[in-house]
């Protein structure tokens, strides 16, 4: 506080006609948020605010609210000296604390802390004991201030600065796993370290077998096989270590009985580990259009290369049954800054040497400083630029599939898809239409990727799968899209999402609508002979008791055209439909750490593939599809995976293709219809 003495004076009382004289008084001040309430009550304005204008009245009051000295004379303010009035100036403007603040880049000077009611509430919300309302105020303020500071994201570096800690953090890393490998195998990719390649031999006539390995075209190993037995070509960590990086290997395993020779060979390569590299470049389609080759292909990001270019802020995501999208900013001082063009370019990203995304930027966006902030979509987003002709007939799924992926030749004026490499062949089905469902397709003039969504995805659920295949063409790298519809993902992974290892968040949901614990199956079945001969109803239903006591009766019914049914036809289609909503039915987001970016010798998280999640608290504990993976190259701990099967949804089909939603009159009608009979 702030303590005055005011000496006394004599002065004549106009009033009285007499001198008076007034005692020496000793006034104690307080410049505190409790002065300021009490002087904001009476004048219901913000007096901290500089643009507010005071009066004389108006500011010799703020004094009074300050004054902690009881049974003051008012006129004692009148005796103020003009030395005291610059004491209580240089009091208020006392910051009373050593604490010092930087503002941050481009902020604003902070002036919200004008008024009473505002220091409460931040005292409120950073939990400082209403006591400091007799704090001074500047003090005070100081004390919110650093609360503020504490709780602010850490400060974001410029381009400049965040280019620099990310080749730092690159280096840190290369030294972490300089020594370790990971070997691929025509696409299909091992585990760390130690590599085995399993393979069975056997002679028809049960003659013995001499094995030999090869590598490169040495002999690694000979010995006599077992028949039918399973061998493994094993490669050594330190045989992997001596291999160099990205460099093609050969391992053969031939067979002889004495007579005859038969040999096998397999490329492989040592890549490096843990990591993500985004390559830029341009792709062409092969001679015979059904596949693609790079003409051209540089790193565009590679946390393993100090040389490599730097890509700011990179996050790839990835959805089944969607098309997938990646987003970064790339510095001006990038090489490559001038060739992102819209479409024209191919990116791509490796996780550990495997492609898992590719595709074309679609926009580009240049900020104040110039660097530009680029959108991909993956190459499912081809589909999208080509017409499908969908004819009024019944399709199968497979028909279908085909149909949406048939491309016509290249025109002889320009290069068509062919040429450009944008084809998909069709790849494994097994989704099937169910027998009830024999309408025919809507005569309609759509784009391919349309047709896949809104005729299949849409309407039987599946999963949409890109596979490629890789071979060597004289010398060059030769890519083939197929493209898989499956009704369930069969690949694993090893790792298991726990709680208490690697799950760090969790949220999931599952809707009313996804849970189905009965099928009631319905046909028809002849009986009576000749003339006399009549077509009957016949049903059968089958069911999950334990769903039902937890959420009541939620039935699907499945009428089976035809008049040769049995009870027995109609139980087994019915559990074979209810075993399609068994098991956990919703949704799982989560925030998990892959082990295998620790360095955990262990398959990755994956997308696409089936991860065992157990949280025993969240009543999960099942095999569930990944259908979503969010990646930020840069910070790995920022995964996000999302589980759980993708569902058909009525007002999706509904938007997308009218056609769709008649049919599902024309399956209300059917079912009246049955009903009438």
């Amino acid at each position: 506080m702030l303590e005055l003495h005011i000496p006394g004076e004599e002065r004549w009382d106009e009033r009285t006609n007499m001198f008076v004289y007034d005692k020496p008084v000793t006034l104690r001040f307080e410049y505190s948020l409790l002065s300021l309430s009490k002087w904001e009550s009476k004048w219901h304005k913000p007096y901290l605010d500089e643009n507010v204008k005071k009066t004389r009245e108006e500011t010799l009051d703020f004094v009074r609210c300050m004054t902690l000295t009881k049974g003051v004379d008012p006129t004692v303010y009148a005796r103020l000296r003009r030395e005291d009035w610059l004491a209580i100036q240089r009091y208020m403007s006392d910051p009373m604390t050593a604490a010092t603040f930087k503002d941050r880049k481009g902020g604003k000077k902070r002036a919200r802390y004008q008024t009473a009611d505002l220091f409460y509430a931040a005292m409120a919300s950073y939990g400082i004991p209403f006591e400091c309302e007799k704090w001074h105020l500047n003090r005070l303020l100081a004390l919110i201030r650093a609360c503020g500071e504490e709780n602010l994201p850490p400060e974001k570096m410029g381009r400049h600065e965040q280019a620099a800690h990310i080749r730092a953090l690159n280096a840190q890393r290369r030294a972490k796993f300089h020594s370790r490998g990971y070997f691929g195998m025509n696409g299909v990719f091992g585990r760390w370290g130690k590599f085995g390649l399993p393979y069975r031999v056997y002679d028809a006539d049960g003659d013995t077998i001499t094995v030999t390995e090869k590598l490169n075209g040495e002999v690694h190993r000979t010995f006599t096989a077992i028949q039918n037995g399973v061998h493994r070509f094993e490669i050594s960590q330190k045989e992997l270590e001596s291999f160099d990086w990205n460099a093609d290997y050969i391992l053969t395993v031939e067979a002889s009985d004495g007579r005859t020779t038969n040999r096998k060979s397999c490329r492989v390569n040592r890549i490096r580990s843990s990591g993500y590299v985004v390559y830029i470049g341009q792709i062409k389609g092969t001679a015979d259009g059904q596949s693609y080759y790079w003409t051209e292909r540089n790193i565009l990001d590679d946390p393993f290369n100090e040389n490599a270019p730097v890509i700011l802020d990179p996050e790839v995501t990835l959805e089944a049954n969607e098309i997938s999208s990646f987003t970064f900013t790339v510095p001006v001082s990038n090489p490559f800054y001038d060739k992102l063009e819209l479409k024209k370019p191919v990116v791509s990203i490796e996780e550990d040497g495997r492609e898992i995304f590719m595709g074309y930027i679609t926009e580009t966006e240049k900020n104040f400083e110039l660097d530009m902030e680029v959108t991909c979509e993956s190459e499912f987003g081809y589909l999208q630029d080509r017409d499908c002709r969908v004819e009024n007939k019944f399709y199968t799924a497979s028909e279908l599939l085909a149909l949406a992926l048939t491309v016509e030749d290249d025109p002889e004026e320009h290069v068509g898809f062919k040429g450009e490499g944008k084809v998909f062949l069709p790849g494994n089905v097994t989704v099937e239409k169910p027998e009830s469902d024999t309408d025919k397709e809507t005569k309609a003039i759509s784009d391919c990727w349309s047709v896949l969504t809104n005729s299949l995805t849409g309407k039987y659920g599946g999963y949409l799968r890109l596979r490629k295949e890789i071979k060597m063409v004289d010398g060059v790298r030769v890519y083939t899209r197929y493209l898989d519809y499956l009704a369930k993902l069969n690949d694993k992974t090893d790792q298991v999402i726990e709680l208490g290892k690697n799950l760090l968040d969790i949220s999931y949901y599952i809707k009313a609508g996804d849970i189905v614990n009965s099928v009631k199956a319905y046909g028809w079945y002849k009986s009576g002979y000749f003339f006399w001969q009549t077509t009957n109803p016949i049903s059968r239903e089958a069911y999950n008791g334990e769903s039902i006591k937890k959420y009541g009766l939620c039935q699907r019914v499945l009428v089976v055209e035809g008049t040769d049914s049995t009870g027995d036809s109609l139980l087994k289609k019915a559990t074979d439909e209810l075993k399609k909503y068994s098991g956990f039915t919703g949704s799982v987001q989560v925030n998990a750490a892959d082990l295998c970016d620790i360095g955990v010798d262990t398959d990755r998280l994956d997308f696409m593939k089936e991860t065992y999640v157990l949280t025993e608290p969240h009543g999960i504990d099942d095999w569930l599809p990944c259908t979503k993976e969010v990646i930020p190259l840069h910070e790995l701990d920022q995964k996000d995976f999302t589980f759980g099967a993708t569902t058909a949804k009525l007002s999706s089909l509904q938007a997308g293709n009218f056609a769709t939603a008649g049919k599902a009159w024309n399956a209300i009608q059917s079912t009246i219809g049955y009903i009438n009979k």
